[in-house]
């Protein structure tokens, strides 16, 4: 991290193998459709691991109210594609 901060690329999280050139980076999806699959299901199995472990009686209106703050967004980009 002080590396990565001396060379101003800021305070983020930086995979060090990466840094110092002994992995490369993945190469990026050039598919669009094989990309958003990609994504959605890195999303999904997240969510689903935090709702499964996190949800309790106390905080359930709060995460009920940020998931479905997620399917407007989702549905406004299906709108844009569509």
């Amino acid at each position: 991290m002080a590396a990565s901060k001396d060379l101003g690329l800021g305070g983020r999280a930086m995979n060090g193998f990466l840094f110092w050139g002994i992995i490369k980076q993945p190469a990026r999806e050039t598919d669009p459709v094989a990309a958003l699959e990609h994504t959605w299901e890195r999303y999904r199995s997240r969510t689903e691991a935090i709702l499964k472990a996190s949800v309790t009686d106390e905080n359930r209106a709060k995460v009920l109210s940020t998931v479905k703050k997620h399917v407007d967004a989702l549905e406004a980009m299906r709108e844009s594609v569509a």
